[in-house]
């Protein structure tokens, strides 16, 4: 039976020996609150190890995170563009969509 408290813990346990999976995988487990308590903090901490390594998964939750932080201020969207646009030429479907999606509203393109 899937029991997300253990799986957090193996996570953690692998990314904290630098996987980067496991290091996406984490954040998307804090950012959520599954079987960890949620924090987004921590969690942009884990995005930004794994999209240091290169793992799209980890550029793009990154990304996200800088634009929920800076969603009206916008001090953000640029970083937030430039990590998406590594994950998108990675090929990560989520990041061209929500690339697309910002390019659209002249987000982060100024």
């Amino acid at each position: 039976m899937y029991d997300p408290a253990k799986t957090a813990r193996w996570c953690r346990e692998a990314a904290e020996q630098g996987q980067s999976d496991s290091q996406c995988c984490l954040g998307y487990m804090l950012q959520d609150g599954v079987g960890v308590k949620k924090s987004e903090v921590e969690a942009m901490r884990w995005f930004k190890l794994g999209a240091a390594l290169g793992h799209p998964q980890g550029q793009c939750g990154l990304a996200m995170g800088l634009l929920r932080r800076s969603n009206r201020a916008r001090k953000n969207d640029a970083e937030a563009v430039r990590y998406l646009r590594k994950a998108a030429n990675q090929g990560l479907k989520d990041a061209q969509v929500s690339l697309d999606h910002l390019r659209q509203s002249g987000r982060g393109f100024a």
